[in-house]
């Protein structure tokens, strides 16, 4: 799980500091000052059916079940009067019950992950780390680092951001471009290794941010995405018609494209509405569209949050249920690809409270979210944060 999903959840991730917006720098500012810290932690809990996964009879479907035990601390510092460091670090402890299954043709008893033990109780590690240099009062560069690592993988991700503001800071415009190296260890059904794969994933952005009027303001973005390399993972398995598990079989290439734009209204009462959505596309022939409602609410120091998401989207061009044992053709069953429709609803609490006499605030939070699909999946998660800044 990637950290920014958890930090941000809450809206604490706290690089906010002047040179990030572009605003002048402060005179005489310290060679080196923390401006936040936080914490959170977070439970992920996932439960379902997909044909994927050979936790359950041969012909599937088998369990989807997930869970996942996330702590996370974030530290944000400024180094002199332009540039913002942040570093946000994680581990994850995933019990997961698709990689750890019973496959057809092996002695009773035995796990396809007898050599690797990847993913009974697998744990992961993960460091972020961002950098913001203010090169003018309107344009700022960014750096992006990132490290994960897991027993049967590890992730090396790099990624470039430049961002430059135009009419007053009225208008922003934005690109940035994220490379992912994954490397992992490859089993056969038979649990034997075979070596290592290893996959390549290239991200390009564009966005404008557009300030309407003092109270609105709307974003505007499109992503695109290249990959290339091992495009499976190393358990997901196909119903074969002769009632037996054949392997997943994949493009070793994907394209991905994805347009998205947003409405930010402030609303007199202390509020704050925001409004989204994203249109997907690819290779493989999946499509989808999704519209996501947040409602913010303020009322005294407490931050009340209610949000809902609507998702729809078609399965890919090679997604079935049974397929030929005779030849290897292009094959997954893995729900995710899927054609189906999905909601979630979330909501959320955070205090801020104001410490000593310099603005320092300290802000304690608390988010949950449901998450259920047509296709017998269901997820919760429950997450808790604590951060200070200055």
């Amino acid at each position: 799980m990637r950290l920014s999903v958890g930090l941000a959840a809450a809206g604490l991730t706290l690089a906010t500091a002047g040179g990030l917006r572009g605003e002048e720098p402060a005179a005489h500012a310290p060679a080196y000052q923390i401006e936040s810290m936080a914490a959170r932690f977070t439970y992920f809990d996932q439960d379902g059916l997909g044909y994927q996964s050979a936790a359950g009879p041969v012909t599937g479907p088998g369990s989807e079940r997930v869970t996942v035990s996330e702590p996370q601390s974030e530290v944000v510092a400024a180094v002199g009067d332009r540039m913002i460091e942040r570093v946000a670090v994680g581990f994850d402890v995933v019990t997961a019950a698709s990689p750890n299954h019973k496959l057809f043709g092996l002695p009773v008893g035995t796990p396809v992950d007898a050599i690797s033990s990847a993913s009974r109780i697998n744990e992961a590690g993960e460091i972020d780390a961002d950098t913001t240099y203010s090169w003018s009062p309107t344009t700022n560069l960014g750096f992006h680092a990132d490290y994960h690592m897991e027993e049967p993988l590890e992730s090396w991700g790099l990624g470039l951001l430049v961002n430059r503001s135009f009419a007053d800071d009225n208008t922003v415009l934005s690109a940035s471009l994220y490379q992912i190296v994954d490397w992992f260890d490859v089993y056969d059904l038979d649990g034997k290794h075979q070596g290592r794969g290893a996959r390549s994933t290239t991200n390009g952005n564009f966005g404008i941010t557009q300030l309407l009027t003092p109270t609105t303001i709307v974003l505007g973005g499109y992503g695109v995405t290249i990959q290339t390399g091992t495009l499976t993972n190393t358990w997901n398995t196909v119903p074969l018609s002769n009632a037996t598990r054949g392997t997943e079989v994949v493009p070793d290439q994907r394209l991905r494209h994805a347009f998205s734009g947003w409405i930010l209204q402030w609303l007199p009462w202390q509020g704050a509405l925001k409004i989204g959505g994203r249109f997907y596309a690819d290779s493989w022939g999946a499509t989808a569209v999704t519209g996501d409602v947040t409602v913010s609410q303020r009322v005294g120091r407490l931050t009340i949050d209610v949000g809902g998401r609507y998702h729809r989207q078609s399965a890919v061009d090679f997604f079935g249920t049974v397929f030929p044992p005779d030849r290897l053709v292009l094959r997954t069953a893995d729900s995710d690809l899927a054609a189906l429709r999905a909601e979630a609803l979330s909501a959320g609490l955070r205090w801020d409270q104001p410490i000593g006499h310099r603005g320092q605030v300290i802000s304690f939070a608390l988010n949950g979210e449901h998450y259920v699909r047509t296709n017998d999946l269901h997820v919760d998660f429950l997450s808790c944060a604590v951060a200070w800044r200055r």
